[in-house]
This record gives C-alpha cells, sequence and structure tokens, in this order.
C-alpha cells in the first residue's frame, strides 16, 4: 500500500476505482511553411473550420446546464474573436504559415500571456486556450476525437492536467476520481469536477506516479487530500462505508428541498451544509 499525502484538494468527496493513465492530447506541429499559390486554399480552410466548430459548439449549449455550459459559451465566444482570427488569417497570408503552424503560434501566444499572470484565476484560463486550440488542430488533422471510453468498471483518471473537453468525455457512472500531476483549483476543468461531485486532487510539486500502477486499485480521498494505492481489504470497506453513507445523507437531504429556510422563531437561514451545524431540523 502507498499513499500519497498533503496534495491540493478539490471538493471533500471520497472515491474507489482502478488507476487509468492516460496521456497528453496535446498535439505536436512543426513550423510548416506555405507557398503564395496555397495562401487562398489555406484561408478557405481556416473559414471551414471556424465555421463548423462554431456550429458544433452552438448545438453543445442545447446538452449542457450551469458551470459546463458557461465552459461550452467561453468556447464558443474564443472562436467568435476576430482579433485571434484576423491574427491567424495575417501569419497565413503575410509569413505564408500553414493553417496548423499559424493557428497553434496564435493560441501560444494567448496562452503564455494568461500563464504568466499572477492572479490565479486568469492563469488558469491558459488552459482553455490550450484546449480549444488542440481540438482546432485535430479539426485540422482530421483526428477522431479519442479515449470514448466504454467502461464497466470504476476508474480514477491520471494525467498531466486534464482539459475541460477531456472531463466532460468522462462517464460520469464510472469516473470515481482525478488525479492530476499538475494544476489548478480554479481552472475550468476542476470547476466542471467539482460540479460532477468527482473528487480531485493536484499532487503536490515534483511527486510522480509510476505508470506500473495503471490498473491497480486506489482511494481518492479529498476529504484527507490523500491518494491511496493498492489499499488492503479492510480500508477499501471502511472507504466503502463512508461512501455509502454519504449517499443516504444526501437521500436524506432530498427531503428537506422543499422546506423553506426559517427559523423556529422566525428569521430566515440559509443552511448550506447541516452536518456543519448544531442546529436541529423540524420534522
Amino acid at each position: 500500500m502507498k499513499k500519497i499525502s498533503n496534495n491540493i484538494a478539490i471538493g471533500e468527496n471520497f472515491g474507489i476505482g482502478k488507476l487509468v493513465f492516460l496521456e497528453d492530447e496535446k498535439i505536436k506541429i512543426t513550423r510548416k511553411k506555405i507557398t503564395n499559390l496555397e495562401v487562398e486554399k489555406e484561408l478557405k480552410f481556416l473559414d471551414n473550420i471556424f465555421s463548423e466548430l462554431k456550429k458544433e459548439y452552438q448545438k453543445k449549449l442545447d446538452n449542457y446546464s450551469g458551470f459546463e455550459k458557461d465552459i461550452v459559451f467561453s468556447h464558443l465566444e474564443i472562436l467568435k474573436d476576430a482579433v485571434i482570427f484576423d491574427e491567424i488569417k495575417e501569419l497565413i497570408k503575410k509569413k505564408l504559415f500553414s493553417l496548423e503552424n499559424a493557428t497553434n503560434t496564435v493560441f501560444s501566444k494567448y496562452k503564455k500571456i494568461f500563464s504568466e499572470m499572477e492572479d490565479e484565476y486568469f492563469k488558469a484560463r491558459g488552459l482553455d486556450i490550450e484546449d480549444l486550440n488542440n481540438i482546432i488542430l485535430k479539426k485540422i488533422f482530421n483526428i477522431s476525437d479519442g479515449n470514448n471510453f466504454d467502461l464497466n468498471e470504476d476508474v480514477i483518471f491520471v494525467g498531466k492536467e486534464f482539459t475541460p473537453s477531456q472531463i466532460l468525455k468522462f462517464p460520469l457512472k464510472h469516473t470515481k476520481g482525478i488525479v492530476n500531476l499538475q494544476g489548478s483549483k480554479t481552472s475550468h476543468a476542476s470547476i466542471i469536477a467539482s460540479s460532477r461531485d468527482i473528487p480531485i486532487l493536484i499532487l503536490k510539486e515534483n511527486v510522480k506516479i509510476s505508470k506500473s500502477y495503471h490498473h491497480i486499485k486506489a482511494i481518492i480521498d479529498a476529504k484527507e487530500k490523500t491518494l491511496i494505492i493498492d489499499p488492503n481489504v479492510s480500508l477499501i470497506k471502511k472507504y466503502q462505508e463512508l461512501i455509502e453513507n454519504k449517499k443516504i445523507f444526501e437521500k436524506k437531504i432530498q427531503g428537506y428541498l422543499h422546506k423553506e429556510s426559517k427559523t423556529i422563531d422566525g428569521f430566515l437561514c440559509n443552511i448550506e451544509f447541516i452536518q456543519k451545524s448544531n442546529w436541529k431540523i423540524k420534522q
């Protein structure tokens, strides 16, 4: 059994599943140039790619709500940004960059700008820029959107730093945790996972997990900021009981949702977590 503690945690949930390591989806490209005769073809390709993606994202807005819808909307707004589009176009026309080269150059520039900001929230937006850049490059190279998961067991995904589009593809039923080797609590990817009640750990600096643990059972404990690899049977049973008790508690809470938030002496109140309150609820 191996314990990795003192990590950054998002949420206070628990999860049990087999560790599944996913490779970085980032596409590497060469700084390819084109000829003057190819410029019009590349510009038309640029128009088609952005038009197709805007239509796809517009449709996605109908399939999501809350934070997830906000993130899809933010990607759509970037695609509609005339400044970014024109910068890509100018690199193709004036510097004879290929479409993939121009796209990657412009998006990498903006990712760097955000990543170097001191504010943690804006710094985390760099990952969104990288995410969309990768989506556009896949479209350019006609690369299928991989990792279409067909799981029949519970898993904890492990990767360098998952993007929002990756997390939206994770099957909710079997995703019991996410482990990032780097990242931020304020990233959109973290917000999506949190909204789905998926516990996340961002490992402390210089901590690595060997890929030899692929498909080894593990426990993610966001409350204690700990990842437990290859736990013994008694520890698994303990966490299974904690998870089941949480489900029972949450089911009980559903019965209070219709009740008015008012104290016995008539004051309105906002109780976010009943288990953290010393107040009694009138049945």
